[in-house]
Parts: C-alpha cells; structure tokens; sequence
C-alpha cells in the first residue's frame, strides 16, 4: 500500500511527579517550542492519508491493561489473529473527538458521555502512557454506560507486526447493554462514527484559532519537567 512518508513526532511529553502517586501528571508541549498543548484539542485526529483513501488515525494513550481473558469480545477476535490465549490492550483516547451530551447520536439516538471517543488498542507492540500513536481503525462497539453512548473504537497500531493481516473486526456478539444488541460493526462504520465525533468537538474546541474562547499556551503556567523513578508498588 503506496502512502506519503509519516511525518516525526512533534510533541514532547512533560512530567511532574513520581509515577504510581496521586501527584503524577504528564502534559504533552510542541518538541520545539515548548509550547503546552492539548492532547485532546490541538493533536490531529488523521495522521496519514494513503494513496487509496485510507486513513491511519492517531489515538492518545491513556494506560496498559492486563491481557483480556476470554471470552471478551476484543479477546476473542484477537484470537483468530495470533496463537497466544489472549493480547494486550491499551485503553487510549481519540483526539478531536467528543461524544457530546447535547446531541443524539444518528446511529443510536442516545446522546453522548461527554467525553472524547474511547480507543482500546490491541496488537503485540505495548505503548507507554501518554504516548501519541499512529493507528489502524479495524471497528467499533457502541457501549450504552448509564444511558449515555460511550463508543468503543478498537485499532491496532500502524507499526505493529499483526496490522498487515487484521483488516475489520467481525460481526455478532452476545447481546449485553450495548448498541446493535452488542455486535461490533466494521471500520466503515467505525470511521463514520469518527467523523461525526470530530464534526462535534470542532465547534466546541477552545484551543484551534478561530475558535470561540482560544486560550492562550502562556497562560497555562505548566510546571518544569521531572522525570523521577516509580513510586514503591503495593499490592
């Protein structure tokens, strides 16, 4: 598949405080600048356009999970794919996405949760938290949490060595409180999901010029980076 060169990163990440405490945060800033940004807002939503109208995604990393048992649905695909029982996931944000509480999705009529849209990645290559990562689209699952529409989108990373032979989730499912009666549907779909979601936080966002109520990066005020070892874990 024929594509244009993927660009470097151009984000740096800024920590402050040891892991595994309740003061860790981790900010992103621009790799040369220094500027604070916004992993939600100001990190675009499509990293690369190919050649044949596909896209390859970016998703933000939010943290690694155990390997899912079976049988979870996401488990149970991945199974078809490596002979392992079962592969990691991360669970990961999509930026310039919002499911907005305010509006009705057109696929479900529920409205959203007023968050961005959930990515849960899957594949053998494990990211580290915060991490800005190209990603292949293979579906979506439409989770009903509370009333409120949280959708699944399930990817794989672009660099990972299973990306070239997992294309699309399958359909069906066992019927739990889910959208389509707990059945993933495909990239098309998922994709189509994305947009809409994109399309909503575009009119909301107050970090891209031109949008109503732009803050200023100097304002933020972020503090100087640290990079100190783990807190002792305890279990």
């Amino acid at each position: 598949m024929n594509s244009k060169p993927r660009p470097k990163p151009e984000y740096n990440l800024r920590k402050r405080g040891r892991p595994f405490t309740n003061s860790h945060r981790i900010y992103f800033e621009h790799l040369s600048s220094h500027i604070p940004i916004s992993s939600v807002h100001d990190i675009p939503l499509i990293h690369t356009h190919h050649h044949d109208q596909s896209k390859i995604y970016n998703m933000i990393t939010l943290s690694l999970l155990l390997p899912l048992p079976h049988p979870t649905h996401i488990s149970a695909y991945t199974a078809q794919s490596t002979p392992t029982q079962a592969t990691p996931s991360t669970m990961a944000l999509s930026p310039q996405t919002w499911e907005s509480p305010f509006h009705d999705d057109p696929s479900t009529g529920i409205k959203g949760d007023n968050d961005p849209l959930d990515a849960v990645g899957i594949g053998k290559r494990i990211s580290h938290t915060m991490e800005a990562k190209a990603v292949k689209v293979l579906g979506v699952l439409g989770l009903v949490d509370q009333g409120e529409m949280d959708w699944k989108v399930v990817v794989i990373d672009a660099e990972d060595e299973m990306a070239g032979r997992v294309e699309e989730v399958p359909s069906g499912g066992e019927p739990n409180d889910y959208a389509f009666k707990g059945e993933f549907r495909g990239r098309e779909f998922a994709e189509t999901i994305i947009d809409e979601c994109h399309v909503v936080e575009e009119a909301g966002n107050t970090t891209l010029v031109g949008t109503p109520g732009k803050m200023d990066p100097d304002d933020t005020n972020l503090p100087p980076n640290e990079d100190l070892s783990p807190a002792p874990h305890r279990g």
